[in-house]
């Protein structure tokens, strides 16, 4: 009783701590991680597995037919009986011109699949660049925040020293009350904004719940080169739609060909009576009167009209995203490379405040203008990392490291 109690309790313990085990993880290693662990990525790689088990199924060959017959007769007028067995294999042969294009045009798809596959794994992995980016800078944002926050508490005493002096009026002192608690429930939102975005981020990573995550790699701003962009030659989706285009083209020859798709051969045993016996052998073939396949070539023409429309008009909308979401980024770029709010404008605020410089108007107009700047300079800062993951996407080059 005692041992299996101590088994028990191990193994609990172990659950425990294997729940409990955080998990350091650097920029770098986030598309191995997330390969092995993310359910959107495992989801991704079983989709390309059920197109390989549909071309199989599509290329596997038919199995052969096992025929057994019997006939027994018997004379109206003689009441004479006879007797006739047949044991017969029958299999079905396609052409091997149309089988050679059949898998053709699946090598095609499959080849277009993997593209497709890789592709989605991108956009998957720019989603959680973003989240491991996001989680960073929400807590930069806040903590840069705080430090302002504990700067205007001390402000807030020396209102309140001046308040008690008779220097100031109450009036004066509630604004400023006012503004910290404004400050204060911006912090509170922050943090549930940070939590939000971490939650939904260990999800799409495969992380448990209650498992910690460090995030090791510091993010900060980092200029990128954008002058060798080729996403013509590199994009998946692209190569994706090419393939397929391919893969039609073998469809249109394959039904081109098809008005003679298949030969039955058979062969087998017949006994006839109690006298005869012996064996017998045969071909069948469709006859292509009625149906030449017409249609189908028609219906796989136009399918490779439409690949082709929309090969052309997915190269114009990539061609213009590229363009526009660089313009973009190199604006962004401007704006951050000297844009970052540092502590020492808020604390020379303090300061002038302190000394009697300014009046508590131009305090909190100041103020004011400090956590404007450091809003905007962090909701800049995601805009400009979110275009960069978009855009990696595109061209599938990876263009940031931290």
């Amino acid at each position: 009783m005692y041992k299996f109690l101590i088994i028990f309790f191990l193994i609990w313990a172990l659950s425990v701590f294997a729940q409990k085990t955080s998990v350091n993880l650097e920029f770098s290693r986030l598309h191995d991680y997330a390969k092995l662990q993310s359910p959107f990525m495992i989801q991704i790689q079983n989709d390309y597995r059920s197109r390989q088990s549909e071309r199989n199924i599509e290329l596997q060959l038919s199995n052969p037919e096992l025929e057994w017959e019997t006939e027994k007769l018997q004379d109206i007028h003689t009441q004479d009986r006879d007797s006739e067995m047949i044991l017969a294999l029958k299999k079905e042969f396609a052409m091997p011109w149309k089988y050679a294009h059949k898998k053709s045009a699946w090598d095609h798809i499959m080849a277009g699949a993997l593209y497709e596959k890789k592709q989605n794994e991108l956009d998957v992995l720019a989603y959680l660049k973003m989240g491991y980016v996001n989680i960073q800078l929400i807590e930069k944002k806040r903590q840069s925040l705080q430090q302002f926050f504990n700067i205007l508490e001390r402000a807030s005493r020396i209102t309140r020293d001046r308040k008690s002096e008779g220097a100031i009026s109450g009036l004066e002192n509630d604004v400023l009350a006012a503004s910290l608690n404004n400050l204060g429930a911006k912090l509170v939102l922050l943090e549930k904004q940070q939590r939000d975005v971490l939650s939904s981020w260990k999800v799409a990573m495969g992380l448990k719940g209650e498992q910690e995550i460090h995030l090791t790699s510091p993010v900060n701003y980092v200029a990128i080169d954008l002058d060798t962009l080729n996403f013509e030659r590199n994009n998946y989706a692209l190569k994706a739609l090419a393939e397929n285009n391919t893969a039609q083209q073998y469809t249109v020859q394959e039904h081109k060909i098809s008005f003679l798709p298949h030969i039955t051969a058979f062969g087998g045993y017949k006994r006839a009576g109690d006298r005869m016996e012996g064996y017998i052998a045969g071909i069948s073939l469709p006859v292509p009167l009625l149906n030449r396949n017409k249609s189908q070539v028609q219906q796989a023409k136009i399918q490779l009209s439409k690949l082709d429309t929309e090969r052309s008009l997915q190269l114009q909308i990539l061609a213009e995203e590229v363009n526009n979401r660089r313009s973009f980024i190199v604006s962004l770029a401007e704006y951050l490379e000297n844009s970052e709010p540092g502590e020492t404008m808020v604390t020379n605020l303090i300061y002038a405040y302190q000394e009697g410089w300014l009046s508590l108007n131009e305090l909190l107009s100041g103020s004011e203008v400090y956590a404007n700047a450091i809003d905007q300079y962090y909701e800049m800062l995601m805009l400009y990392y979110e275009n960069i993951f978009e855009l990696e996407t595109i061209v599938n080059l990876e263009l940031i490291f931290f």
